[in-house]
């Protein structure tokens, strides 16, 4: 429920079927989501940040990953997973009506902030490596090359069970970090909605239930964040909320 709790819709995430959440990959009372184009800058503001918050916070869990979101040429580009596969074709574009109506949250107070899931899923790589390439696009239900989505679809296919027209209408902005630590690879996946009860958590069911990845995917972190509206100049974070 709205209120000293968050917006409307924000809460916890249930554990699924298909999950495996580990307590030291979950939840969390503050997260701070840092990125740069390169690994040492980052490294630097996570150090800095994580020092400054000493006197009131300590670390639960720190998760590092990349993204290449551009071309050879240097235009921007959806991205690929560690399956190879176009990641986030279906993000409404930011900017757009479609964006603000997925993302932004409505409520006065809380104008101009969202709600942020971040799932650690771990991904099996070996086993995926063994399928032919249409089974591949099959799972997913898009072509290898460019993401786009294949027709007729498999009714299990990860983009087909999570399409907006398959649950309601809801959806939500994705992005993704690919990681890997030698012995787990994976996505660390960030959920970005205006509420999580009625975008996430009819979106996650519906692929916990029939998705055809789950065969070569499992969740084993998961966390729930309000990140607070912007201010501007002479305002302060959290103002509308807090103040």
């Amino acid at each position: 429920a709205a209120g000293a709790t968050g917006p409307w819709g924000f809460g916890p995430v249930r554990a699924m079927r298909h999950d495996r959440l580990e307590e030291r990959w979950s939840d969390g009372d503050l997260v701070l989501v840092v990125g740069a184009p390169e690994g040492t800058s980052s490294a630097h503001a996570v150090r800095q940040l994580v020092r400054d918050a000493e006197p009131f916070a300590h670390q639960r869990w720190r998760q590092a990953g990349s993204w290449n979101g551009v071309d050879r040429d240097g235009r921007r580009v959806t991205g690929r997973n560690l399956f190879g596969q176009v990641d986030g074709t279906g993000n409404p574009e930011p900017g757009s009506d479609l964006f603000d109506r997925t993302v932004w949250i409505g409520e006065p107070a809380w104008a101009g902030g969202t709600s942020l899931v971040v799932r650690r899923i771990a991904m099996d790589l070996d086993r995926w490596a063994t399928l032919t390439r249409g089974e591949q696009e099959r799972a997913v239900g898009r072509r290898l090359d460019d993401g786009a989505r294949l027709d007729p679809m498999a009714r299990r296919a990860h983009a087909h069970v999570a399409h907006p027209s398959r649950n309601g209408g809801a959806r939500i902005f994705r992005k993704g970090a690919n990681y890997s630590t030698g012995a787990e690879s994976g996505l660390v996946f960030l959920s970005f909605q205006a509420s999580i009860a009625d975008q996430f958590v009819p979106v996650q069911t519906a692929l916990d239930g029939a998705d055809a990845l789950n065969e070569w995917t499992t969740a084993i972190g998961s966390a729930t964040f309000v990140v607070l509206p912007g201010f501007e100049e002479g305002d302060w974070l959290g103002s509308t909320v807090l103040g």
